[in-house]
């Protein structure tokens, strides 16, 4: 499913016969967000893919130089459900599913390698599960303890983390994540921290886990 929005835009430019130049750009999001806010994750082996040509209608859809009018399909192989927003999607975990994206990486479209199990986050289209580059999507042993303890259970959607940057926080009461566009965003918070309520107030819970990372990040930057 298109972004409805980035489409229109899209849309409005091509009418007025200018040339459409398209690139992929996702805000930074914790883990623990994304499993609260996403339509479903699931655990899942990814088989084979293939291309297919979406049948737009629209004149000036089709005019664009990009490869919007393409989806790439995945059949994946789910061996688990950790979350189904959805009630009316049933997952049958002795099928093989389809999983779409879109063809480009510059339309947010992913690249999965066939053979690897992943965890992977994304919406429905209807029938269809839909996914993007800024959907949450990681081979299954990359994946720390504490990202597998929070899909589980652990992460606490009542309490949410907040990019920070510049000094500049988007919400108050929450739990403060510190990111700049000059390091990675996969710093030792995301891969290890939750965010949970303590003393009626949303903290971080810290843990052995967390301190070993910050002290090999240090490690990492003496020259």
């Amino acid at each position: 499913m298109t972004n409805t929005y980035g489409l229109c835009f899209y849309l409005l430019l091509a009418s007025c016969g200018i040339k459409v130049v398209v690139s992929c750009m996702c805000m930074p999001i914790h883990p623990q967000n994304v499993f609260c806010k996403t339509e479903f994750i699931i655990k899942a082996r990814i088989l084979s893919k293939e291309i297919i040509k979406v049948n737009y209608t629209d004149e000036n859809l089709l005019n664009l130089d990009i490869l919007i009018s393409h989806h790439v399909v995945y059949k994946i192989l789910i061996k688990s459900v950790l979350k189904n927003a959805k009630s009316s999607y049933q997952f049958n975990l002795q099928q093989i599913h389809s999983l779409y994206t879109p063809a480009v990486e510059s339309s947010c479209g992913i690249r999965l390698e066939i053979g690897k199990p992943y965890l992977l986050t994304g919406k429905f289209d209807n029938t269809k599960l839909q996914m993007s580059f800024c959907d949450f999507h990681m081979k299954w042993h990359h994946l720390t303890n504490e990202i597998i303890k929070g899909i589980g259970g652990k992460y606490d959607c009542a309490c949410q983390v907040t990019n920070c940057m510049n000094g500049y926080c988007e919400k108050k009461n929450s739990c403060k994540w510190n990111i700049s566009w000059d390091k990675p965003f996969e710093d030792c918070v995301y891969k290890h921290l939750t965010c949970g309520k303590s003393y009626e107030k949303c903290r971080w819970s810290k843990n052995s886990s967390y301190k070993q990372c910050l002290l090999e990040e240090k490690f990492l930057s003496f020259p």
